[in-house]
């Protein structure tokens, strides 16, 4: 079940014999039509903020594309820190039917196909495919039509687990994502779907395994060796959210940049852009 956490307690955690890891982190990889840079934090920062937070790892998920992931896992070996954070390559992937989560995985999928095909196309890479968010989306509303075709749909469409605890989702929405893994008896992951740095770890994934490998959190997960935390959404997310997206929109236009990186550059901007101040 889904249970809450404060955001600066991540340290104090009574059960260290569970891994901890945000499995839906965003980087500035993260593109959109219209902000043109959908998340605003960098890959160096996503990692110095991820080991600061005491996690064992954080799978990054960018949209549509595995290049974010690729980039933090290089990084990571290059400098000798994969002992204190495993790094699962990954994409949250657009569906006709929803966004879809692929965890261990390093080729990018087609976006926008059928759902069903979505999936294949991920498993076929021997990678997890997760339905993101269910009701925070279109996903469930628009492909299973109703409670009573669920266990039906599921022997059809083959995904390995349901994302469900996502921290940019209502309460209902992950109480409801909950609910529909208990029924269909499926894994279950919770993430952050953490888009600026402060929100990193604000969704968490306790793993049972002892191999701190991606590898081996993978296997875990796919056997369903999980349990899933977080902190509750409240409204002042996304105005924090968009308010940095709109300022970065501005900067954008006169040829600056507002990403996490670019900031580090100016320590007083870097530091109000990352207060916790919501």
């Amino acid at each position: 079940m889904v249970s809450k956490i404060e955001s600066n307690s991540l340290d104090s955690d009574k059960d260290k014999s569970l891994l901890k890891i945000d499995m839906h982190v965003h980087t500035t990889c993260s593109k959109h039509p219209f902000w043109g840079v959908d998340a605003m934090s960098c890959p160096k920062e996503v990692i110095k903020r991820a080991i600061k937070l005491g996690l064992d790892g954080i799978a990054v998920t960018d949209h549509n594309t595995t290049r974010g992931g690729l980039k933090i896992a290089k990084m990571v070996k290059e400098h000798g820190l994969q002992d204190k954070l495993i790094v699962i390559t990954g994409t949250e992937i657009k569906s006709k039917n929803g966004d879809i989560l692929a965890y261990g995985i390093e080729k990018d999928i087609s976006p926008r196909m059928w759902g069903i095909e979505t999936i294949e196309r991920i498993q076929d890479e021997s990678a997890l495919a997760f339905v993101a968010h269910p009701f925070k989306g279109k996903f469930f509303n628009y492909y299973y039509g109703g409670k009573s075709s669920w266990l039906k749909q599921k022997r059809r469409v083959k995904f390995d687990g349901i994302e469900s605890f996502n921290a940019a989702a209502s309460v209902p929405a992950n109480e409801m994502a909950d609910k529909l893994a208990s029924i269909l008896k499926v894994s279950r992951t919770g993430g952050s779907d953490a888009h600026i740095l402060s929100h990193i770890g604000h969704g968490l994934t306790y793993v049972d395994t002892s191999d701190f490998t991606m590898d081996g959190v993978i296997e875990a997960i796919r056997k369903g060796k999980t349990q899933v935390k977080g902190v509750n959404y409240t409204i002042s997310r996304p105005l924090k959210l968009y308010f940095y997206k709109l300022v970065q929109l501005i900067r954008r236009s006169f040829g600056k940049g507002y990403n996490s990186c670019q900031l580090k550059q100016n320590p007083l901007a870097f530091n109000i852009f990352n207060l916790e101040i919501f």
